[in-house]
């Protein structure tokens, strides 16, 4: 018989979704309760390219509630980055070097010209076109092929994986529960409240739940008698190490991004592929990845290949992010399902849950991601 704890917020998934919900509600004096089933981060966080780029949102040129959300979530973090590593003496390798988007060939050059001509009008994010000349001077190394771009300088990376060790660390020294290797495996409930979350270890009674199970979200959500279509969309990626550096900015095009590391290597990636919660990486998977690089970046070519990974990014039936209390049901909020982008997600939707559990509200704009949407 597992013994039985009690906590003010029970919190199902330690991943950056996660671990930035506990910190937003460990600073209102909760008892917190983060239950992962494997390490922090070790899932979709950890195989992040951690690029911080809303304007991925809006690739049409057109805003959206969801662009609006991750916009404001990323300059959160101009704050919230000194904040974290002060505090857990983690270092996360946060860069404001900006992101250039570039065209290969006629066709992606008037396509892309478009798209900043939208983005001028529409983003309220600075943005500037680069010709065939500018573009090759900001980055030398750009092959033959790229004809010009965007330099967004608003847009950013990080470390994901040391951006969760970071909130691990402070979550800890804050008296939050964490409890690694820790799975749910339901809930305990009466008339529609949730009375207690349960684990192999025992039960820990608590009035409030928050899922942020990521790409296994959905299968929590049948806990509650019905299914909330997140699901595992499987992301590939590489890191290779040129023998000089030959990039400063990470570069995205049509096919894939590049991000310089401070480590020296260059991280590229990633495919998005339906295939379960099959998390293996694949030889077509590579290979695709592999052959931008040397498109892009001709010196590339010769770079030695460090490793591959994937990750499985909680992906929903309509794109959207779920986060919100579960209608019909007390003590229960979702907070998941923000695809390729959980890391620039993660403040707001930590900011957001805060929001509801501890004041009761939330901001009118974030409507939209309510999981009400997916409940008759």
């Amino acid at each position: 018989m597992g013994s039985t704890a009690v906590a003010d917020v029970v919190i199902v998934g330690g991943g950056i979704v996660g671990c930035m919900t506990a910190y937003e509600l460990s600073q209102a004096d909760l008892q917190i309760t983060l239950l992962e089933r494997g390490g922090l981060g070790q899932e979709a966080s950890s195989a992040s390219g951690g690029q911080l780029v809303p304007l991925h949102l809006a690739a049409d040129g057109e805003t959206s509630p969801l662009f609006e959300f991750h916009r404001g979530s990323t300059y959160l973090f101009d704050e919230l980055v000194p904040a974290l590593e002060d505090a857990s003496g983690v270092c996360m390798g946060y860069e404001r070097s900006g992101v250039l988007r570039v065209a290969e060939g006629e066709n992606e050059h008037d396509r892309l010209k478009q798209t900043f001509t939208a983005w001028q009008r529409n983003v309220g994010m600075p943005v500037s076109w680069l010709d065939v000349d500018e573009v090759h001077r900001l980055e030398p190394g750009l092959g033959p092929n790229v004809l010009g771009g965007i330099f967004s300088p608003d847009e950013r990376t990080l470390s994901s994986a040391r951006f969760v060790e970071a909130l691990g660390r402070i979550l800890r020294a804050r008296g939050v529960d964490v409890r690694e290797g820790t799975p749910a495996t339901g809930i305990r409930h009466h008339e529609q409240q949730v009375h207690a979350v349960e684990t192999p270890q025992g039960e820990i009674q608590t009035p409030e739940l928050v899922l942020a199970a990521g790409a296994w979200t959905g299968l929590c959500s049948q806990w509650f008698g019905l299914t909330v279509p997140i699901t595992p969309l499987r992301g590939q990626m590489v890191a290779v190490r040129p023998h000089t550096p030959i990039l400063g900015t990470t570069t995205v095009s049509y096919n894939g991004a590049i991000t310089p590391r401070p480590d020296g290597t260059v991280t590229a990636g990633s495919t998005t592929e339906d295939v379960g919660f099959d998390d293996r990486t694949t030889v077509d998977g590579i290979r695709g990845i592999l052959e931008i690089l040397p498109r892009l970046v001709p010196a590339l070519a010769d770079a030695t290949l460090v490793r591959t990974w994937s990750g499985l990014r909680p992906w929903t039936a309509d794109g959207l992010p779920v986060v919100g209390r579960l209608p019909g049901w007390t003590g229960v909020t979702f907070a998941s399902g923000h695809g390729k982008h959980g890391i620039s997600g993660a403040p707001a939707t930590g900011l957001a849950v805060r929001q509801l559990i501890v004041d009761g509200r939330v901001e009118a704009a974030h409507d939209v991601l309510s999981p009400a949407r997916f409940v008759e």
